[in-house]
């Protein structure tokens, strides 16, 4: 369909690339990089949300599907999280990692804009962190639900950057 053509382009031509951009800036500057993924932490994914088994969204442990994409894969020592339910601040222990880091500003990039990356954005400045939310490092399955997922976090939530190869930290 036109829509999965639409993600499938976005993800390759401009989330990858833009990911790449990020992930180079950061380690350059000895920044952190805390990888997030949908996977459970048991084979028969007991221990995902209700929402997810309700949606049936299940990637057991070493799924292929919850490989994180070459180039883009993590260095050694980079940290890996594994979520199963829509926001990592949820379902994981991620904010105590990143209080533990001392890390106070949270660069943002991933899929879908609406759902996981505009429920992280939302809960990561509900924790109190600042949030900027790299445009070409996100992608949701239509133009128009990643313009409006980013004009609704523009409001209340982050900053909105335009491109990720401009981050200063």
């Amino acid at each position: 369909s036109s829509i999965v053509r639409y993600y499938l382009n976005r993800v390759e031509f401009v989330v990858l690339p833009a990911v790449q951009r990020l992930q180079r800036c950061f380690r350059e500057r000895a920044g952190e990089i805390v990888f997030v993924r949908i996977e459970s932490l048991t084979s028969d994914g007991r221990d995902r949300s209700r929402q997810y088994k309700r949606l049936g969204i299940h990637y057991p442990p070493g799924s292929p599907a919850t490989a994180i994409l070459e180039p883009n894969r993590p260095q050694p020592d980079e940290i890996v999280i594994s979520k199963t339910a829509t926001s990592a601040f949820n379902g994981t222990n991620l904010h105590y990692v990143l209080n533990n880091l001392g890390i106070e500003t949270l660069v943002i990039g991933g899929v879908i804009t609406s759902g996981c990356v505009e429920l992280n954005v939302r809960d990561a400045s509900d924790l109190g962190y600042d949030v900027i939310i790299v445009e070409d490092a996100c992608a949701a399955w239509t133009e128009s639900m990643h313009l409006d997922a980013l004009e609704r976090l523009s409001v209340s939530y982050g900053i909105v950057q335009a491109h990720g190869g401009s981050i200063e930290l």
